[in-house]
């Protein structure tokens, strides 16, 4: 299995939360804006260590159930399946 780059933050195009913030947020209106921030990094056309970098991140928010709960039922995940089947990265998958 490839090594997994170190999370490179100035590399976003949005602001990263703590996960102190994402439980505070996870009820207001902000938080569907910061999670449309990650996913179009996510659906957009940039590198491989950019979108991977992202999934790092939303992989560290998505271990609060609220938040993990509310993406179940969004966008996101039919937007990872397609991630799986066109990204030929096996540090993406």
């Amino acid at each position: 299995m490839p090594a997994v780059p170190p999370l490179n933050p100035s590399s976003w195009s949005f602001e990263p939360w703590t996960p102190d913030k994402i439980n505070q947020m996870i009820d207001s209106p902000q938080i569907e804006s910061h999670l449309q921030e990650i996913y179009t990094v996510l659906a957009s056309n940039v590198t491989i260590n950019e979108k991977l970098n992202a999934l790092i991140y939303f992989e560290s928010i998505i271990d609060n159930s609220n938040v993990s709960n509310r993406l179940i039922n969004s966008a996101f995940v039919q937007l990872l399946v397609k991630l799986l089947r066109s990204v030929k990265s096996p540090g993406v998958k």
